[in-house]
């Protein structure tokens, strides 16, 4: 297997676990120099001393999405790391299961403002460095909770939504110098979805809930599946793919 993004730099928030940490990892195999962001700067150490000891390159950078002057900083200490900025994946995301009348203003918040606005952030960081180089790829890691309507998700749902139609945009306002593209997938099984699982009042249920929600393997999906998703999109592989929503869920959107 060639090496898909050899001599790229990719920066990936969220990469201290779960789909980020399989994406950095991933792209480590195929070639890339990774900066690894998380607002956990322990996880992101781990993870990137595992592609230095593995012969890769890469840096732990500590990262809050929601805050302008750190994702200013991540992406200006992954240049001056490694030349340039190539690729941003944003995998940064959290949830919080409530409907709407239900949810507290600071939960809303939370939710909305890692996942739309940390996308955002990261992307108006990031977007002036590519377009200096003349080129860049942005894969931001949305949801099928974008698309579609889930109990007791409206946070999410909303942020999702918002991830989706930021990519759209982005895609039309910057190629095709830069592509942006996203990711859909469905309920994988990530640290955090074990978290929610094991927080629920029926554990078993809701991981059967999630299960079966993937109509046609019935299963949780596996990190390393979006991350081979996030691969091809961050390759030149899929050079015509413009404002592309890539779904990786299982059958989660039809009904067999």
């Amino acid at each position: 297997m060639g090496e898909r993004l050899a001599g790229k730099t990719t920066l990936i928030t969220g990469a201290g676990r779960g789909i980020g940490a399989a994406c950095a990892r991933l792209f480590a195999e195929h070639g890339a120099r990774v900066a690894i962001a998380d607002i956990v700067p322990e996880s992101a150490e781990t993870v990137a001393a595992a592609i230095r000891a593995d012969g890769g390159a890469s840096l732990a950078v500590e990262v809050d999405v929601r805050d302008e002057a750190s994702c200013i900083e991540i992406v200006s200490g992954t240049v001056a790391q490694f030349g340039a900025l190539d690729v941003l994946l944003n995998c940064a995301a959290t949830v919080e299961f409530a409907k709407a009348a239900e949810l507290e203003l600071d939960s809303w918040r939370r939710v909305v403002d890692t996942n739309a606005l940390g996308t955002w952030l990261a992307c108006k960081a990031a977007i002036p460095a590519m377009l200096a180089k003349g080129r860049g790829t942005i894969v931001n890691m949305c949801s099928v909770s974008g698309t579609h309507g889930q109990p007791a998700f409206a946070a999410y749902n909303a942020s999702k939504g918002a991830v989706l139609a930021l990519t759209r945009n982005l895609a039309v306002d910057y190629g095709p110098a830069i592509r942006v593209n996203c990711i859909s997938p469905g309920p994988t099984d990530t640290p955090a979805v074990r978290e929610a699982i094991a927080a629920a009042s029926d554990p078993a249920a809701m991981l059967a809930e999630m299960e079966a929600s993937n109509h046609i393997v019935k299963r949780l999906g596996r990190p390393i599946e979006i991350a081979y998703a996030a691969l091809y999109l961050a390759s030149d592989e899929a050079s015509f793919c413009h404002g592309t929503n890539l779904l990786v869920a299982g059958g989660q959107t039809i009904q067999p």
